[in-house]
């Protein structure tokens, strides 16, 4: 694992004397760490190592740089920088790059002809960023593994980009990530499944591989064929990191189906129990999963320790997440992972095996039931009726009912019924009585960008988790607890083969009779405890944020929001923020994600846009 910062401009006329004086803050770490510095006729970097792998995510020989952030594999084997430059050197490029798997960022310059390339990987799991601008008259371009880095130099402004704080500030989490802009106004991210090449006259960005293109789609396959396809597939993931990782693995076990799959694999498929660590709280809420965790450990686990997330905890880290974290962090889940990461280093693992990416493989987040219904009221399939029955009766509750009306209310704003697959374009709408009535008027663009490349609503939705919703908005907090602590946090359900398995499966294998993630319920039948398999809500690694709001962070919170400092920035609307703070305080309405994402976000403005 490395991080890296590169500024290349021709002539190189940059101060040099900022560079190194900034170079150990950069990338903040608590594990032993290696600084390299690399400079050319046109480029001048940094790169930062642990020290247990330097050898292989660096490489400065007389012919290239090489820098790898994250693990890249070809053929099932983890690459060192050494071992790609020998590939490369012989291999048909763009090919070759669409033959990779992992999640990485790859910097490369060539010293011969003084190319530069930077490479993300196909589903985007690790970050890389870029920002150009004129310098002395020249062009001049930063390119870093966080954007944080690049924002410490007095070469960038320090602006916020307005869309994505008034997404942040008065919408789902989800809206923000959805362009290769970031909460900076000058610092982009370089596109998942797409490497640049960095010239004088600008970035020219080209797309390698498409993931979902080329896809046979297995309705013929009989479903016992497919059972063994999967567990095959699983259980190789598994044992190829196992097999090309130094150090110890754990198991981030939730009381949920996706995790508990992954420790039934090692325990059937694999041939042991592993370790596991599940976060818990003290307090008895609706998010506790302490009893389903129990039975999963009981039967598939060996050692298995708790990671207690108190209240107290997180008011003791919250006015340090910032700068560490250089973007508002989306929920009160990436906190937990952060704690749990933690965590799990403290008692020596640095491998953890977590389930994100299940729900995307296999229909587990609430809107599919929705597109899958739009698949089956444009195909006029005697099944609609039936399977909107069963989604009423199944994920109905009292707080959030369903009904043939909610169906076609989303059917009549989302979907596109001229072509199957396709999305209406949509305006994400601002929360405007939480903004301000002038922020908002600055905001320019608050259209959504879909991705739609398939012939299913359904299918459709999952290439939107991948590229737009779910991961981009966990992979980029993630990115940077696993360097600081020195831990990989890996899902296996983020494999490419698994994700093109998932995609060209039927409908009716992800989501029956109102329930989800069909095909593993079956595989796992007694493999995993009854109460998960059966179990139809999702929970989600959440904490109980919003009675901490009411006890124990009370003050913490009045503080940040009656401080001058936050009233005067211009993004909310005080009066009407303030009615909702009060009526969470009073329990007439929960408002903590609101309330999670204002103290974050002012917090962040302190610490990575007010400091220069």
């Amino acid at each position: 694992m490395a991080k890296f910062i590169f500024f290349k401009s021709n002539p190189l006329s940059i101060n040099e004397s900022e560079i190194f004086s900034k170079s150990s803050d950069l990338f903040k770490t608590n594990k032993l760490k290696k600084e390299f510095f690399v400079k050319e006729s046109n480029l001048i970097g940094i790169v930062h190592c642990h020290a247990d792998y330097c050898k292989d995510d660096f490489l400065n020989n007389d012919f290239v740089v090489i820098v790898i952030d994250g693990s890249v594999y070809f053929e099932n084997k983890k690459l060192t920088a050494t071992k790609f430059y020998k590939l490369i050197r012989d291999a048909d490029f763009e090919n070759f790059l669409n033959n990779l798997i992992g999640g990485f960022s790859i910097f490369i310059y060539f010293k011969n002809n003084k190319k530069t390339l930077i490479i993300r990987d196909s589903l985007g799991i690790k970050p890389v960023y870029i920002a150009d601008k004129l310098n002395n008259g020249y062009k001049l371009f930063l390119v870093a593994s966080t954007a944080g880095a690049i924002n410490q130099f007095s070469l960038i402004v320090k602006e916020f980009d307005r869309c994505a704080i008034a997404r942040y500030a008065s919408c789902n989490y989800r809206t923000v990530y959805r362009s290769n802009k970031t909460f900076f106004k000058n610092i982009d991210l370089i596109p998942p499944s797409h490497y640049c090449k960095l010239s004088f006259e600008g970035v020219e960005y080209k797309k390698y591989s498409d993931i979902f293109e080329n896809l046979n789609y297995d309705f013929d396959s009989k479903e016992e064929k497919l059972k063994e396809e999967f567990r095959e597939l699983l259980s190789e993931e598994l044992s190829s990191k196992l097999l090309n990782h130094q150090g110890k693995a754990i198991l981030a076990l939730s009381g949920g189906i996706d995790s508990g799959v992954i420790a039934s694999s090692m325990r059937n498929d694999l041939g042991f129990k592993g370790d596991a660590l599940s976060v818990n709280y003290p307090e008895d809420t609706s998010y506790k999963e302490r009893s389903l965790i129990e039975k999963s450990v009981k039967m598939n686990i060996n050692n298995h320790y708790w990671c207690n997330i108190r209240a107290s905890n997180l008011l003791e880290d919250l006015n340090n997440l910032y700068p560490t974290f250089d973007t508002p962090i989306s929920t009160i889940s990436i906190y937990a992972f952060d704690f749990l990461m933690r965590f799990a280093n403290n008692i020596g693992y640095n491998l953890i095996f977590n389930g994100g990416g299940g729900d995307t493989l296999f229909a587990g987040n609430y809107p599919a039931f929705l597109f899958n219904l739009a698949d089956l009221y444009f195909d006029k399939s005697k099944k609609f009726e039936n399977e909107l029955n069963y989604w009423i009766i199944n994920q109905g509750t009292i707080e959030y009912p369903k009904s043939k009306e909610t169906f076609l209310e989303f059917l009549n704003e989302t979907i596109n019924l001229n072509q199957k697959g396709l999305f209406k374009n949509k305006i994400i709408p601002l929360e405007l009585n939480i903004l301000d009535h002038e922020f908002t008027l600055s905001v320019k663009d608050s259209s959504i960008n879909q991705q739609v490349i398939s012939n299913s609503y359904l299918r459709s939705f999952m290439i939107n988790e991948y590229f737009l919703e779910v991961l981009p908005s966990s992979i980029i907090s993630e990115n940077i607890s696993e360097w600081q602590y020195g831990t990989n946090f890996l899902s296996p359900y983020y494999s490419n083969n698994l994700v093109k398995f998932a995609f060209k499966l039927p409908n009716d294998l992800k989501i029956k009779k109102g329930l989800n993630k069909i095909l593993i319920r079956k595989i796992y039948k007694n493999k995993i405890p009854n109460e998960i398999q059966n179990f139809k809500n999702k929970i989600g690694l959440n904490a109980p944020f919003d009675a901490w709001i009411r006890k124990e962070l009370k003050e913490f919170v009045y503080d940040i929001f009656n401080s001058l400092r936050f009233r005067q920035r211009g993004i909310y609307n005080i009066k009407n923020l303030q009615k909702c703070i009060d009526k969470h305080m009073k329990n007439e309405k929960n408002y903590q994600m609101l309330i999670w994402q204002a103290i974050n976000l002012e917090l962040w403005m302190k610490n990575c846009i007010d400091k220069k």
